[in-house]
């Protein structure tokens, strides 16, 4: 891990990315497996197709996501300090899984576009 942001646009492929100290910023993203992990700032992951798999983690920072609202998925959220607003439903039996989690900061997952 690096203590640099990492940033993005139009990114494919399956994704692994963690930082310390810095935020990541995700734009267009076609990729269908996510991992976003950094201990103090912000991750902001924009989809323009559904992925199949995305873990967003940080200890100090909010998480937004913006997914297509084309396909389904379970939305798995965990803030110990912050608000979660998630504006898509949760499918148990969905294939495409979302799990979030934050220690200190809010969780907003959107339709992209919204």
């Amino acid at each position: 891990p690096s203590d640099e942001a990492i940033a993005g646009d139009q990114t494919s492929g399956t994704l692994a990315l963690h930082t310390n100290t810095g935020s990541i910023d995700l734009i267009d993203v076609h990729t269908t497996h996510v991992t976003a992990g950094t201990q103090n700032g912000a991750v902001n992951l924009a989809f323009a197709a559904p992925p199949t798999t995305v873990e967003a983690t940080t200890s100090n920072g909010a998480v937004e996501i913006a997914l297509p609202s084309t396909a389904a998925y379970y939305i798995n959220t965990h803030t110990t300090n912050g608000g979660t607003q998630t504006s898509l439903p949760s499918d148990r039996s969905a294939a495409r899984t979302i799990t979030v989690t934050t220690s200190n900061g809010s969780i907003h997952i959107h339709p992209a576009g919204a």
